[in-house]
Order: structure tokens, then C-alpha cells, then sequence
């Protein structure tokens, strides 16, 4: 398992707080599907799952806020 960072190079895990970039959308981290992923591309594949939201989002378009 790779470990996500964010835009300001924050470590990403399951149940932190984050924002997306540009955005007011606040959402929790629910899991972070990087298991086929080289390390390389986990910081720009949409490989973040967030509580209530349909869509993957990438760790370089989120900020981490607290976990």
C-alpha cells in the first residue's frame, strides 16, 4: 500500500477531513484505492474515495485539514 499526499504534501488517511482545491466542498476520507498503482502515480490518479461523494479524486487536488 502506497501512501497518498496531498497538495502541500500532507499524508492521506482514511477519516481525515480534506478539501477539495478551489472548492468548498469538504468531505472525509472513506478509502484510498492505490493497490495497482506505482508510487509514482499515486499522487495524480483519481484514487481517493470520500464519504457521500460519487466521484475519485486525486490527493494533488485535495488539502488536508485535520484528522
Amino acid at each position: 500500500m502506497n501512501i497518498a499526499y496531498d497538495r502541500n504534501r500532507n499524508a492521506l488517511r482514511v477519516g481525515a477531513h480534506v478539501m477539495e482545491n478551489g472548492t468548498d466542498n469538504f468531505m472525509v476520507i472513506k478509502a484510498t484505492n492505490d493497490e495497482n498503482l506505482a508510487r509514482e502515480q499515486v499522487r495524480s490518479a483519481k484514487c481517493v474515495i470520500c464519504e457521500g461523494e460519487p466521484n475519485a479524486y486525486a490527493p494533488q487536488d485535495l488539502i488536508l485539514l485535520g484528522h
